[in-house]
């Protein structure tokens, strides 16, 4: 069976350690490559992004280049869903290929706008209280004062290029089949994880687990299992 190599990107404060577990999940035809975004993990001490453009920009140079030679899928998971969609955008310029696949979760469609406070910049106190609403975050991180110096820079950063991201309406739609996967108690209107159909020309399909906007930590079982089933179509 032909190999496919899967690219993936983490939320907001995350680092690709994320999805280290996925590994014993996926069959070894699917290649798992985690991006490490600047300014955490192996990377912690390189700057922040101030912008989507450096991150989309900084993750293409940071991938292998022969992986944009053959067949690979892109999985990106909130703050990551903009990422691997923008990039795909970027390698389509670039390289004038398309993803085998497109995943996106936990985030709604690029060209939906909200009109909401600015979270990145918000004072300290309010900024965390802010942060534990969301969930997924423990409040002995923002407690333990050597974490949160290191975790409250790069999660402002990462809301931050979120906030200010801009669709660009102009381009083309992708080409490429999108899945979609939706927490069925976040926050975010199912229209709004619908509209993803409204920037492919491919396939777009919607799956829903049960959870919040972090459901990725405990379904991960079978959203491992959805993308080897979707990804079995590409190794014919």
């Amino acid at each position: 069976m032909n190999c496919i190599h899967l690219i993936c990107f983490p939320y907001a404060g995350g680092s690709s350690m994320m999805y280290y577990r996925w590994r014993n999940n996926l069959p070894s035809h699917i290649h798992l490559h985690p991006v490490e975004l600047s300014g955490r993990g192996r990377r912690m001490n390189e700057p922040l992004y101030t912008s989507m453009e450096q991150a989309v920009e900084d993750a293409y140079l940071s991938i292998p280049s022969h992986l944009f030679e053959e067949k690979f899928a892109l999985f990106g998971y909130s703050m990551g869903s903009l990422i691997a969609y923008e990039l795909a955008h970027y390698i389509k310029e670039k390289q004038g290929r398309d993803p085998a696949h497109l995943f996106v979760a936990a985030r709604r469609a690029p060209h939906i706008t909200r009109h909401k406070k600015a979270l990145h910049a918000l004072p300290h106190d309010k900024f965390v209280q802010e942060m534990l609403q969301l969930g997924g975050m423990s409040r002995e991180v923002f407690e333990n004062k050597e974490l949160a110096e290191i975790f409250v820079p790069l999660l402002r950063s990462d809301l931050q290029i979120v906030e200010g991201y801009h669709w660009a309406g102009t381009r083309e739609p992708l080409n490429t089949d999108i899945t979609v996967l939706a927490g069925a108690n976040d926050s975010i209107p199912m229209e709004h994880m619908h509209a993803w159909k409204q920037v492919t020309k491919g396939n777009c399909t919607l799956s829903v687990y049960p959870g919040d906007h972090f459901f990725i930590h405990q379904q991960y079982n079978r959203i491992t299992e959805q993308i080897t089933r979707v990804m079995s179509d590409y190794n014919v």
